[in-house]
């Protein structure tokens, strides 16, 4: 991906900064005109966002391509103000951060699997309960509904919570929908890859954890066996996750300001087509359209 110039998105009070002076520029390079496509927001989509114009870049020689984070809610107010051509969010904008010209597109959604050894033979969580495992509040596995006398032997009952880095994807998405963006507890065991994660569950009797659905899905491929909760009583499929019935599903939208910026709509359109579609799959998100 071509960067050309940096895009620094600050909020606070109220305000959005920015290093650059607007939103899609043009410009001459010798015989070649060129064009900046700048876009902003969420963390969360920012490396699934980073794949999808990197393919946008290869279809459109031309463009080049301003891609930084800042978060959600700076992007929003960027997008409106005209400060930069396409906002991400990983959720539906609010009444109040949209007006008239605003629109947000559906382009993928995730999810987080919650995971336990196979031998664990509880099979579903509320949200409530997924938060007092991973802040270390559950007494044991009891509490989760295995029974005393089965949670006895190799467990002792304990619950063993296993996590992985600050800033992964799947981190921030746990610390999100589970934990209303609180703490895990400090007793979780440090892991550095949804393949080691998953390892590590699978041979751990007491252990518990999570993954997005890609990785899961990966694991098992190779024989390692894991069993994925229900939350709320509803299953993890790809079916839920479209529909957005599985409480811990993430949404992912570009948001526009009006279609004036023919450029932005281009990025959409690629987004939403086919080879977007399959960019973003590629990274382990769920395809829409």
């Amino acid at each position: 991906m071509s960067v050309g110039r940096r895009l620094l998105l600050v909020a606070g009070g109220g305000a959005v900064a920015f290093l650059l002076g607007g939103a899609t520029t043009n410009w001459d390079l010798g015989q070649e005109q060129r064009v900046s496509l700048l876009i902003a927001g969420s963390e969360e989509f920012l490396s699934y966002a980073s794949a999808l114009s990197d393919a946008f870049a290869r279809e459109n020689p031309r463009t080049d391509m301003v891609l930084e984070g800042g978060g959600t809610a700076p992007g929003l107010i960027a997008v409106r103000r005209g400060a930069i051509d396409v906002a991400m969010a990983s959720r539906e904008p609010s009444r109040a951060e949209e007006d008239k010209l605003t629109r947000s597109y559906l382009v993928a959604r995730d999810a987080v699997a919650l995971i336990v050894n196979p031998t664990n033979p509880v099979q579903n969580v509320s949200k409530r309960q997924a938060a007092a495992l991973f802040e270390g509040k559950a007494a044991g596995w009891a509490e989760l509904g295995w029974s005393e006398a089965g949670a006895k032997g190799d467990t002792d009952g304990a619950v063993r919570v296993y996590r992985r880095k600050e800033g992964s994807d799947v981190q921030k998405a746990l610390e999100k929908l589970v934990l209303d963006n609180g703490d895990m507890t400090p007793n979780a065991v440090l892991l550095e890859s949804g393949a080691a994660m998953i390892e590590r569950v699978a041979a751990d009797p007491a252990g518990a954890g999570y993954a997005t659905l890609a990785d899961v899905t990966a694991a098992q491929a190779r024989g390692a066996q894991v069993k994925v909760l229900a939350v709320d009583g509803v299953p993890i499929t790809r079916a839920t996750i479209l529909s957005g019935r599985y409480p811990l599903t993430r949404s992912f939208y570009c948001v526009l300001q009006g279609d004036k910026r023919p450029q932005a709509r281009a990025f959409l359109a690629f987004a939403q087509s086919r080879a977007g579609q399959d960019a973003l799959e590629s990274m382990g998100l769920i395809a829409v359209r």
